[in-house]
């Protein structure tokens, strides 16, 4: 099935300015998008802003608190792929089976 929305896509040209130009329009990539999200298995994605305050400040120890969550929600749910924004703690280690990178 991928293949073949891949084949109609790319041969589906579209008149820009008086020529034809074999760019994808709009449903043909969220045909695509949908077709592929189909063959991949399911991912547990985490995304956290916990800000730099939190960790310049520390105010009430929160980056230790901070740590101490997002280690166990990694761990917790199973995450495949984490994004963790303003995470200002260069002694920071993840946990086993997890690969930190800056």
């Amino acid at each position: 099935f991928v293949q073949l929305l891949q084949l109609f896509c790319s041969f589906r040209g579209q008149r820009r300015h008086g020529l034809m130009q074999n760019w994808p329009n709009a449903s043909c990539l969220l045909g695509l998008a949908g077709a592929a999200a189909m063959e991949i298995a399911p991912q547990n994605l985490f995304v956290w802003n916990p800000h730099w305050q939190c960790f310049v400040w520390n105010q009430n120890e929160c980056a230790e608190h901070v740590i101490e969550a997002l280690n166990m929600f990694l761990v917790a749910f199973d995450v495949d792929f984490a994004t963790v924004i303003e995470l200002a703690d260069p002694t920071y280690q993840s946990p086993s089976g997890y690969e930190f990178l800056k």
